[in-house]
């Protein structure tokens, strides 16, 4: 990415009005709403299946009718003739395979679950799911098409797996059960339960409560620690699901860790042995809805979806909220929001980040969730009771009406590349093809040419970037293959030379050198600012390269669409902050005395900078005077020549910003004595009963002196002062310890000045 960002980047703010967009929603155009169909499927190697924990799996063949996002998820299940099930998977995710399109293809199937507990031998496909990029959903199994499972592979035969046989089939006992903490518990806190156990197979993995046949609270052992008892525990479980009064355990469930489970109630015999009731003098509050109101019921993704939400109930506050919408077709989504703050009583206005990819149409409002910080979630819905029903009535039924941010003629995928080039071609002057790039990040050159020099506008749509081409700007020399990945993530701003932000949004493009013709890389900034948890007051673009930030635009307002889109015609990375940037102080600074009469100054490397200037002064409250500009950010020292020997100075060091006016902090001062460099590589070699002392000549200095002492630390005498690099000893006495250390110094006009001491050496005689 060493490009010249001056040359190759211009900042464009695009005006388009959000509601004015009109969606073609047909078999080919808009949003994906399309589920895959399956046509066939066999099993390519039916007798060699691989269930081990880290095997092969399988490998089987698809034959599909998919023209849209792609099919990006599969999941067989089997079964053996006694009722145990495996489970093979595809998924594009993080394995990084390419969604499958219309036609055969080959697909590697990989088992999941524990592959010791898959026995070898036969198994039937029971049924398999199948899913689009876009969440469009298709179950296939034998009762529901016959006619697929007629002409399709039906079972298949494990002949790897890590099966063992099962050696632990006693379950896990409870002898006693006591409440420690019976009396005035608080629900905020724990109740303590002691148990008296018997588990000597695979261990313990969980005990559950329950109260009036409603769980009320779980404790969940460590696989890794040593679960295996025969004796009393005490544990504590949480318990803010507990009502105020008495409560009662009515039922306890223990499982070990081969799936053997016991549970006990009033039936067994030794719930007699069980102390079960509990009172609880203070509970934890409910979180508490008290208004609720979409705010912009009709939006363009990516974008926000604002609701004005007025909370009460926990004290703590609320740390998430979930907004369950449906459609006309009974499809049904989430939101979610979370804050890095918990939201405290009271009305907030709150944010959910809609992707592009959520589904063009109308939603309707089904339930509010809320979730309190002390642990409670409390849901709205149709089946809420009393004043939670009056509170839920108010705005069940809402209609949202999402919509796309283009008037699309073709929308497709940028894997399934053939078919979008022909249905480019067919496009008329002036209209659009958006093609899905989450899965497939390759966009080939057919696909640009197909565009080139003609009014036709290619988009190509990730989660949280648009690339916009418009033919024109596309020429055919230039078409070739370009990587879209791209990372979209929240940074600390210090670390990027923006001492003011708490967090940037750091956005990296992979490198393609030059694009085939001009790209308007669009962001929707609030969406992004919302969805990664940082501020959302302005917008600041800055190109980053290497360590060095060069601010591009210090005050640009985000277009009426809430998008700010930058030309570009090279990939890079930029980096979008909400205020001004503010270079760091240079920390760990530094100034030694150097060569003749230098000083050395180091300091830290600042993020953003593109170079430091250097100031000095002669007293520590004098007026510092600039001395050296340094460019770049690569070098953080700085040799002062222009000193005086012995004579005191005092610096400090500024990180300089790609523009004049960018603020910057001075770092903390420091000083130094212009005198000789210390002495080094000083040793001591035995010659007879003596030692010949040695070191390493000083740059300028006018001699040495040379000291000696029986102890380390004190008692050193002067045995020499030499111009020379090297001073052997009087006679010394066996079986005795010396010391040894030598310093240079400057003569200037009569007056010595010394450097430090060097290291000490020490030796034995």
């Amino acid at each position: 990415m060493k490009t010249n960002c001056k040359k190759i980047i211009s900042l464009l703010l695009v005006f388009v009005m959000l509601f004015g967009c009109s969606v073609k929603i047909t078999a080919d155009t808009g949003y994906d709403e399309t589920a895959p169909v399956l046509k066939s499927f066999r099993v390519l190697n039916p007798d060699q299946m691989d269930a081990k924990n880290d095997g092969n799996g399988i490998e089987m063949e698809f034959d599909f009718v998919e023209e849209g996002t792609g099919v990006t998820d599969i999941d067989v299940y089997f079964e053996n003739d006694k009722g145990q099930e495996l489970e093979i998977v595809f998924w594009c995710g993080n394995w990084k395979h390419d969604p499958l399109y219309t036609g055969k293809t080959k697909v590697e199937m990989h088992v999941i679950g524990d592959g010791t507990k898959i026995e070898l031998g036969k198994y039937k496909i029971k049924y398999m799911n199948i899913c689009d990029g876009n969440g469009n959903y298709t179950q296939v199994s034998c009762d529901q098409n016959p006619e697929i499972w007629e002409i399709s592979t039906k079972e298949v035969t494990v002949v790897k797996s890590d099966y063992k046989e099962k050696t632990d089939t006693e379950p896990p006992v409870i002898r006693e059960m006591k409440i420690c903490n019976a009396e005035n518990v608080n629900a905020r806190q724990t109740l303590d339960v002691e148990f008296d156990f018997k588990e000597m197979g695979s261990g313990i993995h969980s005990i559950d409560l329950y109260c009036g046949g409603n769980p009320i609270s779980s404790y969940v052992f460590n696989e890794w620690k040593e679960n295996q008892f025969d004796g009393k525990k005490r544990l504590s479980f949480d318990i803010v699901e507990a009502q105020k009064g008495e409560n009662e355990i009515t039922e306890v469930v223990i499982t070990d860790w081969a799936d053997n489970k016991t549970v006990y109630n009033c039936k067994s015999k030794e719930w007699n042995h069980f102390s079960t009731k509990f009172y609880v003098s203070e509970t934890v509050e409910d979180p508490v809805l008290n208004k609720f109101q979409i705010s912009n019921p009709q939006i363009a993704a990516p974008n926000l979806l604002y609701a004005d939400i007025d909370f009460g109930g926990d004290q703590k506050g609320i740390e998430e909220v979930c907004l369950c919408l449906e459609n006309k077709d009974g499809k049904q989504k989430i939101l979610s929001s979370k804050n890095e703050q918990p939201w405290k009583q009271g009305r907030h206005r709150i944010a959910f980040p809609i992707s592009p990819f959520w589904g063009i149409g109308k939603w309707k409002v089904t339930s509010v969730g809320l979730a309190g910080v002390s642990g409670k979630v409390t849901w709205y819905d149709k089946n809420s009771q009393n004043g939670d029903a009056d509170i839920a009535a108010e705005f069940l039924g809402t209609e949202i009406t999402i919509l796309s941010s283009y008037d699309i003629t073709y929308y497709g995928s940028v894997g399934n590349y053939k078919t979008a080039v022909s249905k480019i071609k067919e496009m008329k002057e002036g209209q659009t093809a958006v093609l899905d790039c989450r899965y497939s990040k390759t966009a080939r050159k057919e696909l640009f040419q197909a565009i080139a020099g003609k009014n036709k506008i290619l988009v190509l749509e990730d989660e949280d970037v648009q690339w916009v081409f418009r033919g024109k700007d596309v020429q055919w020399s230039k078409c070739k293959d370009v990587n879209l990945e791209t990372q979209i993530m929240r940074r600390a701003g210090k670390d990027y030379g923006y001492a003011d932000d708490r967090y940037v949004l750091y956005m990296e493009y992979a490198d393609n050198g030059e694009l085939p013709g001009k790209v308007e890389m669009r962001v929707n900034y609030d969406y992004l600012f919302a969805k990664y948890q940082t501020g959302n007051q302005r917008l600041i673009l800055t190109y980053y390269d290497h360590g060095t930030a060069n601010v591009l635009n210090e005050n640009v307002q985000v277009a009426k669409d809430e998008y700010a889109e930058y030309k570009i015609t090279h990939n890079s990375t930029y980096l979008l902050s909400e205020k001004n940037p503010r270079l760091l102080a240079p920390t760990g600074i530094k100034a030694v005395s150097y060569r003749d009469k230098q000083i050395k100054l180091t300091w830290s490397r600042v993020a953003g900078a593109c170079g430091y200037d250097v100031y000095r002064s002669s007293s520590s409250k004098g007026t510092s005077k600039k001395i050296a500009a340094i460019k770049g950010n690569a070098k953080v020292s700085y040799i002062d020549k222009k000193t005086k020997i012995g004579k005191k100075y005092y610096y400090r060091v500024k990180a300089r910003g790609t523009k004049a006016k960018m603020k910057a902090a001075y770092s903390a001062k420091v000083s130094c004595k212009a005198v000789p460099q210390q002495v080094k590589k000083v040793d001591a070699m035995k010659r007879g009963k003596r030692f010949r002392i040695s070191w390493a000549s000083v740059h300028g200095c006018s001699g040495y002196e040379v000291f000696m002492s029986t102890k380390k630390n004190r008692g050193y005498k002067k045995k020499a002062v030499t111009r020379d690099v090297a001073y052997m000893t009087g006679r010394l006495k066996k079986g005795k310890i010396y010391y040894f250390k030598v310093r240079s110094y400057k003569k200037v006009k009569g007056r010595k000045y010394y450097g430090s001491y060097s290291q000490v050496i020490k030796r034995k005689y």
